[in-house]
């Protein structure tokens, strides 16, 4: 039972990430709000973070189109959205092979007919990325990380 629920957990949690990068990346923002109402600090484009780590893999060639940082508590949280014009299978394929070089551990992963999502960690950081088919043929990829 432990396990079916935290299978549970997990999957809607990227469910609701890959909903949120998807909406960011179509309308480039949520509504109106403002960084002081939501205590985070957006990034402009070709600009991350600069607690996002060093050593996470970033797919070669794809653009940059929003980041943003929250903290609380002393927990920080990072979140990206890139987009590219390779086929999803392929960069899929890039992160999951890469996030094991660079000694992240995938920690859970499923996919269907174009996207494929995976939870990852390593030390403090435990985060999750979607790469998923978006418009026009483009990749996206959406990464949601949390640095304790």
């Amino acid at each position: 039972m432990k396990g079916k629920r935290k299978f549970i957990i997990v999957g809607l949690i990227l469910v609701i990430a890959i909903g949120f990068a998807l909406a960011v990346w179509k309308f480039g923002y949520l509504g109106k709000v403002t960084p002081e109402e939501t205590h985070s600090t957006p990034k402009t484009e070709n600009n991350i973070s600069a607690d996002f780590p060093d050593d996470f893999p970033i797919y070669p060639g794809a653009t940059l189109k929003s980041s943003s940082s929250t903290e609380t508590d002393g927990k920080k949280g990072i979140s990206a959205l890139w987009t590219t014009a390779d086929p999803q299978d392929k960069v899929a394929e890039f992160f999951k092979s890469n996030l094991e070089a660079l000694g992240w551990k995938i920690t859970n992963s499923f996919g269907g007919k174009g996207f494929s999502n995976y939870s990852f960690e390593k030390e403090l950081v435990k985060g999750f990325i979607g790469v998923g088919v978006g418009e026009k043929g483009t990749t996206a990829i959406s990464v949601t990380l949390g640095i304790e």
